[in-house]
């Protein structure tokens, strides 16, 4: 009784001291990458609108720029949002997250500036 007891205690000991999993490297530069991508959407954005082109989501058709940065700020939150609590169980998912959002915004970036060259 007095053995069986010892293992329990010491399997018991030995999961609580396992060492909680790390953040992926990659996840940081993605975080860093999806802020600046969100300012770069709006900077590509504003030149746009001073060209004369029209936003073309209904939301903020009325120009306010304000607005667009706040709704910006919030946006860019998500992503990393979803992915800090995905790395924990899906590494990989998580990194899948931030990659697929900076590629589609990255995207929409490009469209931007090609239309404020126009």
């Amino acid at each position: 009784m007095v053995a069986l007891s010892c293992i329990l205690f010491s399997t018991l000991t030995a999961s609580a001291q396992t060492a909680p999993p790390k953040r992926p490297a990659l996840l940081i530069p993605l975080y860093v990458s999806q802020v600046a991508l969100q300012g770069a959407d709006l900077h590509s954005t504003f030149r746009a609108l001073d060209r004369g082109h029209v936003e073309a989501n209904p939301m903020f058709r009325d120009g306010d720029r304000s607005k667009m940065i706040g709704a910006k700020i919030a946006v860019a939150t998500v992503p990393v949002l979803i992915a800090e609590r995905l790395w924990k169980k899906n590494r990989a998912a998580a990194i899948a997250v931030m990659v697929t959002t900076n590629a589609a915004l990255s995207l929409a970036v490009a469209n931007n500036y090609r239309l404020a060259r126009r």
